[in-house]
């Protein structure tokens, strides 16, 4: 695309939105965006503090009461933003790229599923990149704001930036 201030001068789309399903790419393509969301959750963890609705170093099981093994309910607000939380990313997760993350799961089955999986360091001692943690943080924050994430992130991030076409409605 090619814009003069407000004025779209010349637009063309050319390529595949899906090889696997042989679907041309449009004008106005919407695209899943995957890890793309952990900056806007560290953001709205960070809005959070502020407004004294969480402090970076709550543990795991002030929100979840018996999260899983033993080690799990030293897991900080922190430790799961900076990936030093010992969670496995989606790989720890059984047959997840062909199974699992096509299920309907709601949030409470994601993270009993979550809290099944083996830590794979002591919370705090190793960085290890983690979606799994960042998709319980998300649900934290469901918690404290009583509102759904996609509710949570218009309110605080993408309405008042007027990001309107950023994230479905």
């Amino acid at each position: 695309m090619i814009a003069r201030n407000d004025s779209v001068i010349y637009r063309r789309s050319m390529g595949k939105a899906s090889l696997e399903l042989d679907v041309a790419l449009s004008s106005e393509p919407v695209f899943r965006i995957a890890s793309i969301t952990k900056q806007f959750t560290a953001m709205l963890v960070v809005l959070a503090a502020e407004e004294h609705k969480l402090v970076p170093d709550d543990q795991l099981s002030k929100y979840y009461p018996q999260p899983g093994q033993s080690d799990w309910s030293k897991i900080t607000i922190r430790q799961l933003l900076t990936h030093t939380s010992g969670l496995p990313h989606n790989e720890g997760i059984a047959d997840y790229w062909e199974k699992t993350s096509f299920l309907p799961l709601s949030d409470r089955q994601a993270t009993d599923e979550i809290f099944k999986l083996k830590l794979l360091s002591v919370p705090g001692t190793k960085t290890q990149y983690s979606s799994p943690g960042y998709f319980v943080m998300a649900c934290i924050l469901e918690k404290i704001y009583h509102k759904s994430y996609g509710a949570i992130l218009r309110e605080k991030i993408t309405a008042p930036l007027r990001m309107d076409i950023s994230f479905p409605p």
